[in-house]
C-alpha cells in the first residue's frame, strides 16, 4: 500500500478548545493502519501538558500571538517544509494559521514545479450563517464579513477542496457568503473511537447528560430553563448532569447562577468542570439520553460517544447530523427551542421500556454504520488517493 504523509495544520491541539483537537487524536492511530503518515503542526507551547503528554507526532512552535493567533515562526516553516508531503489538512478558518498555509501554497505553486503537495480546508461548522445572524455577534459577523471579501474567500479558492462533516454542514456553508468559489466540496463525515466493551452501563439510568463546552451557542441556558419548567410539573423527573470545559468562564458562571439562584434546580443539576477518560465514559455509559440543544453544531463529537454506547440523543435540529439521527430512530429532534425541548423530552420519557431499549439498540448501529473511525479513515484514505 502507498505511503502517504499527511501534514494537518491546527491552532491549537488542547483538547479543552473543542472537538477538531479530539477528531485528530481519535483518527491518527485508524490512518496509521492505512500507511498514512501524520504530522501535526500546532501554535501550541512545546512544554505544554496536552503535548508532552501526547503519543502523536505534534510539531509545536511556541507562538499563538493575538486574537488572529499570528505566529512568525510558521509561514517560514510551511515554505521550507510542505513540499515533503503529499496532502496537507488545515483546520478552521478566520485564523493566522490558515492564512499563512494558503499563502505558502500559492508561492510555491508559481516558484517550484516540483511542488504537487495537495492542499484541502476543514471549516470545522466555521461557515455556518449562524455566526453572521446572531444578534450577539454583531462584532464579529462584522469583521467576518470584510474579511471574507479581503482574504478567506482567496484561502477557500486556492485549497484544492473544503471537507466537510456532514451534508448539511456542506448545504449551509454554500449560503453564508458571496464569491463562494471552492474548486469542489467533500462530505467526509467523522470518525469517533468509543471503548464500547469497556464500560459495562450500570445502575438505574436516572439522569440525563450535556456533555460539551460552557458556550452561549450550546443553548445550555435553554436546557436549564427548560428543565425547570418540567421539575415544576414534576418533581421526581430525572437528574440532569452538564459536564465540560468552561464552567468558570463567564457564560459557565451564568449558568452556575440559573442553577444556584432557583430553589427548584437545587438538587436535580449538577455541574461539572470537563471530564475525560474513564470517568468520562462511565458517566455517558450510564445516562439515560444525551441533550445537545445546540444553536449551531456542525456535527457534534458527544453525540456520536454517546451512539457508540447505545445512549440514544435528544438534538435541536440545529446539529448538522440531526436527520441521521432520526432516520435511524437513534433519538428525537426539533427546533433549538424550549418549546421543543419540553415536547421532545417528553416523548422521550413516555417511550415504552421496549421502544426505549430498541432507541438504545438503533443508537448503536447508527454509529457502527456511520461514525466508527476505521470507515472515515477509509474515505479519508481514498480522497487522499484520488488526489
Amino acid at each position: 500500500m502507498k505511503k502517504i504523509k499527511l501534514l494537518r495544520i491546527i491552532s491549537s491541539m488542547d483538547p479543552k478548545t473543542g472537538g477538531p483537537p479530539n477528531g485528530i487524536k481519535y483518527i491518527t492511530p485508524y490512518l496509521d493502519e492505512l500507511n498514512i503518515e501524520t504530522t501535526i503542526v500546532c501554535l501550541d507551547n512545546i512544554n505544554d501538558e496536552f503535548i508532552k503528554k501526547t503519543s502523536l507526532n505534534i510539531i509545536a512552535l511556541n507562538e499563538n500571538k493575538t486574537p488572529w493567533q499570528y505566529n512568525s515562526k510558521l509561514y517560514n516553516w510551511l515554505l521550507n517544509n510542505l513540499i515533503n508531503y503529499d496532502a496537507i489538512i488545515v483546520h478552521g478558518i478566520w485564523l493566522y494559521h490558515t492564512y499563512a498555509v494558503s499563502k505558502a501554497v500559492n508561492t510555491l505553486r508559481k516558484t517550484n514545479e516540483l511542488f504537487k503537495t495537495k492542499y484541502f480546508i476543514y471549516p470545522h461548522g466555521m461557515l455556518d450563517g449562524y455566526f453572521q445572524s446572531n444578534k450577539t455577534r454583531k462584532l464579529k459577523a462584522f469583521r467576518n464579513f470584510f474579511y471574507w471579501h479581503l482574504v478567506e474567500h482567496k484561502n477557500v479558492a486556492i485549497a484544492d477542496g473544503l471537507i466537510f462533516t456532514s451534508e448539511e454542514e456542506k448545504n449551509i456553508a454554500s449560503k453564508t457568503f458571496a464569491n463562494y468559489k471552492p474548486k469542489q466540496t467533500l462530505n467526509l463525515g467523522y470518525g469517533i473511537d468509543v471503548p464500547i466493551n469497556t464500560f459495562k452501563q450500570t445502575g438505574n439510568k436516572d439522569y440525563f447528560i450535556f456533555l460539551g463546552r460552557y458556550d452561549e451557542k450550546k443553548g445550555i441556558d435553554t436546557i436549564i430553563n427548560t428543565y425547570k419548567k418540567l421539575l415544576q410539573e414534576n418533581s421526581k423527573f430525572p437528574k440532569l448532569v452538564i459536564a465540560g470545559p468552561g464552567l468558570d468562564a463567564p457564560y459557565g458562571q451564568y449558568i452556575q447562577r440559573l442553577v444556584n439562584e432557583s430553589d427548584v434546580l437545587g438538587n436535580h443539576v449538577e455541574l461539572k468542570e470537563m471530564v475525560s477518560g474513564e470517568e468520562k465514559w462511565k458517566l455517558l455509559a450510564n445516562a439515560k439520553a444525551m441533550i445537545l440543544w445546540s444553536h449551531q453544531e456542525n456535527f457534534g463529537i458527544s453525540v456520536a460517544e454517546s451512539l457508540g454506547l447505545g445512549i440514544p440523543v435528544l438534538l435541536s435540529k440545529q446539529v448538522n447530523i440531526w436527520t441521521e439521527i432520526v432516520s435511524n430512530k437513534a433519538g428525537l429532534a426539533e427546533d433549538d427551542t424550549e418549546e421543543n425541548l419540553i415536547k421532545v423530552i417528553n416523548s422521550f420519557c413516555k417511550l415504552s421500556q421496549y421502544e426505549y431499549e430498541q432507541m438504545c439498540i438503533n443508537a448503536m448501529k447508527t454509529y457502527e454504520n456511520n461514525y466508527k473511525p476505521h470507515l472515515y479513515a477509509k474515505r479519508l484514505h481514498a480522497i487522499l488517493l484520488c488526489h
